[in-house]
């Protein structure tokens, strides 16, 4: 996935951070965290759904909805000039959309923990807010490998582990479940 394309899904990836904040219970006095919240706070009040503890689901609403809306926009931008836009092209590129947003999503958890992983090897910056708030967010990936294996030091070979599975699956699963979207669609 080119850099442009998960640029494309931005906004959206503003409102997973969200989800995933308040599914994690980082600390809302960061101010990273106050950031998020204060930039989605009014569109998550737009959308009226019930929410459950630790559970943002108007947040993951409105990351489809951005998503579908930026995705689109981005599709249309990269489409030749000479490409036919009909009904059934505009449902199947809908359609195609939650796909790359998962990849996108993905690859973001994919970011957050290299980030993570390399502040957590530097002794000064491992405890300070911004390495807690990487290894918060990343916890729901890295705790089932927590279970199994067990710290060298202060090195979490775990946290590599979660990391090299997700690389496989960004780098290698996912494009094929694009394509297989796309001849599916086509």
């Amino acid at each position: 996935m080119t850099y442009q394309f998960l640029l494309a899904f931005l906004p959206a990836l503003v409102f997973f951070t969200r989800f995933l904040m308040e599914y994690t219970g980082c600390d809302y006095y960061h101010p990273a965290c106050r950031w998020v919240t204060r930039i989605t706070d009014l569109p998550l009040k737009l959308v009226p759904v019930k929410n459950y503890p630790k559970l943002n689901i108007s947040a993951l609403i409105a990351m489809l909805i951005m998503a579908e809306v930026f995705g689109l926009a981005f599709l249309f931008l990269m489409m030749p000039a000479n490409a036919v836009m009909n009904f059934d092209t505009l449902w199947r590129l809908m359609l195609l959309i939650p796909v790359f947003l998962i990849w996108a999503v993905l690859q973001f958890m994919l970011y957050l923990m290299f980030i993570g992983a390399i502040l957590s090897w530097i002794p000064s910056a491992s405890v300070t807010p911004w390495s807690y708030l990487f290894m918060k967010l990343t916890s729901p990936l890295t705790a089932p490998f927590d279970r199994f294996i067990p710290p060298v030091g202060f090195i979490s070979l775990s946290f590599m582990a979660a990391a090299l599975l997700m690389s496989f699956v960004v780098f290698s699963v996912m494009p094929r479940v694009v394509e297989f979207a796309l001849r599916l669609l086509s």
